[in-house]
């Protein structure tokens, strides 16, 4: 795993606006391509608390891909699918109904057979075999033991501090003002590059 890389945001704006850059270079990558990938081309899985800002990520990310509609959680339908201006799809799970609510994104609980049993009815292990398709998923701590390795990991979380020193990248705030703080997990090569990237496009 690569070293995280974190970024502190001040409001929704800000974070659709990192999200945002995010699927504009999935959407590069996919053009890159010839539009057409073997698999997904990302696996994209969110953490947080409630009220942390993972749909409004996941807006911002739509909104980078070229996504026309309105996202939404799907909350009680588990799974949405969109498409984009160039035919790579986004795939949006959430998998908040399932699960233990006491397990971190790196665990995921012991006894899971329940989970294992809902993501199979909802087609989870065809999800990740998709191919031209960006995969994001909510509450994917729920799913953990479920997912393949190579994945991007994003933390969401409430800071009681502005940027310091122990961050890569921050957006530019006033160290006083609360802030949240989106920490990204690189587990693969495929996540490893676009990281990378978005490291490189956070510098400019």
């Amino acid at each position: 795993m690569t070293k995280p890389f974190t970024i502190h945001t001040t409001s929704p704006n800000d974070t659709q606006q990192i999200a945002h850059r995010l699927g504009q270079l999935l959407q590069e990558k996919f053009i890159a391509l010839g539009q057409q990938t073997d698999g997904p081309l990302a696996l994209l899985a969110l953490s947080g608390e409630l009220g942390a800002g993972k749909t409004t990520f996941a807006q911002g990310l739509a909104i980078g891909l070229t996504v026309a509609q309105t996202v939404t959680s799907p909350t009680f339908t588990l799974v949405n699918e969109y498409e984009t201006t160039t035919g790579l799809r986004l795939i949006h799970i959430d998998s908040y109904r399932l699960g233990d609510l006491n397990t971190g994104i790196e665990d995921a609980t012991d006894d899971f057979t329940d989970i294992a049993m809902d993501a199979a009815t909802f087609g989870l292990e065809e999800i990740l075999e998709t191919d031209d398709a960006v995969i994001v998923i909510e509450w994917a701590e729920r799913l953990a033991k479920l997912l393949p390795a190579d994945r991007l990991n994003i933390g969401l979380s409430y800071a009681a501090e502005g940027p310091n020193s122990s961050c890569d990248c921050t957006v530019d705030l006033p160290e006083s003002e609360a802030t949240r703080a989106l920490i990204f997990h690189a587990t693969g090569p495929q996540s490893t590059d676009l990281l990378e990237k978005l490291r490189l496009a956070c510098a400019l």
